[in-house]
């Protein structure tokens, strides 16, 4: 059977095909969503997907930097408050229970007409949580010493590129269907 022979089977199936997205063709799409973007043109996936990553980082921000302010508030009523990793660790964890919660809730609302992906939802889930911790790990960062603060932004940032290609080739292959 021919390419386009499986590529039609699979479509009158209705199940979603995988197509290879070249790494050129990622970086170029996102060019495009990040520096060509005029607000009077429709958004991409990618772009729209790319601007909820930022979004969770910033929660992620807003979560540490909201802990540090309530801990250093409340140090004389909490000993851990002195403990400097009590802010990233309380904001991991309520990051983390906001993903789970959220998980749920849309995992229970899928209906017989449309099977639901679980496996993918809690994929998504779970990139929610790493890039929402990504902001608070900044967060705190940025708290410290200068040096510490630009390593574990460039370490962040690596790993927020990794983590974003295989989601930007999802995006694109959405956009393009």
């Amino acid at each position: 059977m021919s390419e386009r022979q499986e590529s039609a089977s699979d479509a009158a199936s209705g199940e979603p095909t995988s197509v290879d997205v070249p790494l050129a063709a990622v970086v170029r799409q996102i060019k495009r969503d990040l520096f060509d973007k005029e607000v009077q043109s429709a958004a991409t996936y990618s772009y729209l997907w790319m601007a909820d990553q930022m979004g969770h980082i910033v929660l992620g921000l807003i979560v540490v930097f909201a802990l540090t302010w309530v801990l250093a508030l409340a140090q004389w009523i909490w000993a851990f408050a002195n403990w400097p990793w009590a802010p990233p660790a309380a904001g991991c964890i309520i990051v983390a229970i906001w993903e789970i919660r959220a998980y749920r809730a849309f995992a229970v609302k899928w209906t017989k007409l449309f099977r639901s992906d679980n496996g993918m939802l809690a994929w998504n889930a779970l990139t929610a949580t790493i890039y929402m911790v990504i902001g608070v790990v900044l967060g705190f960062a940025w708290q410290q010493q200068a040096a510490l603060a630009a390593t574990v932004t460039l370490v962040s940032a690596i790993a927020a590129l990794a983590l974003g290609g295989p989601w930007v080739r999802q995006k694109i292959v959405w956009q393009k269907a």
